[in-house]
């Protein structure tokens, strides 16, 4: 049995991982962490993401970790997630995030500690994101230097960041398919925010000629919280490096 910490598990998609979680036969939940200034300090994590008591009570610091962990599973801001992997690096638990937001002084220090345990981010777990990312850089690479290329995503009104960081990635995508041909390419982004809009994102490839159109819609945060737990179950017994959600599926 896999056992996992929960970090920002007072947050939406963190109480999604522990339903999930408190589901599951294969993992069992050690800690659930959340802001030191939480109002649900204390108060048991099974009752507040699924009305099932687990034992397992809502803390505001690591240190209160006790027992061993094989696995973190992080849902919460960036420099939050920093101190959090910082906690796991040292100690050799694997680190599984589906937060965004990270500045370029972030991924530097992630890559560094990403050499002493292994790292999996991923700014969207949903198994048909990461195959539209696959889709995303085939239609770039065939697509015409005329083409011109729009990222449209839409969420919830409480969303802060904008782009989303799945957008962001798909932009990547694009730009590493540019670097294998002459192309060099510009995106432009749409953000929406209303609403309870869940996530959903659609890439558009338009020119005169031919348009190619590829969405991507979430009607169920399960869908996130399923695939962060199998990123947790896949990167046990991985080296120690940075992953993503690709790899997770074998999706070159």
């Amino acid at each position: 049995m896999i056992k996992v910490l929960v970090f920002g598990a007072t947050g939406r998609m963190g109480l999604e991982v522990v339903k999930a979680i408190s589901g599951s036969k294969n993992f069992k939940l050690i800690a659930a962490i959340s802001s030191p200034s939480s109002k649900y300090l204390t108060h048991d994590s099974g009752l507040l993401s699924c009305e099932r008591v687990n034992e397992v009570l809502i803390s505001g610091s690591l240190t209160d970790v006790s027992g061993d962990v094989d696995v973190a599973i992080d849902f919460s801001n960036p420099d939050s997630s920093m101190r959090c992997l910082r906690y796991c690096a040292e100690r050799g638990i694997r680190f599984i995030s589906g937060t965004t937001g990270f500045q370029n002084h972030h991924h530097k220090e992630i890559q560094m500690l990403s050499k002493k345990t292994a790292v999996c981010l991923a700014s969207n777990f949903s198994k048909g994101i990461a195959l539209m990312s696959m889709l995303v850089e085939i239609a770039s690479k065939t697509s015409g230097d005329d083409t011109q290329i729009l990222i449209n995503e839409t969420h919830h009104k409480d969303k802060v960041d904008a782009p989303s960081g799945t957008a962001i990635d798909l932009a990547a995508s694009i730009y590493r398919a540019s670097k294998d041909s002459s192309a060099d390419r510009e995106v432009s982004f749409s953000s929406t925010r209303s609403g309870t809009n869940i996530g959903s994102h659609k890439v558009s490839f338009i020119s005169e000629t031919e348009s190619i159109f590829l969405n991507h819609e979430v009607t169920d945060r399960a869908v996130f919280s399923s695939g962060a737990l199998l990123a947790a179950k896949w990167i046990i017994g991985k080296k120690h490096g940075r992953y993503n959600m690709r790899d997770v599926l074998s999706l070159s």
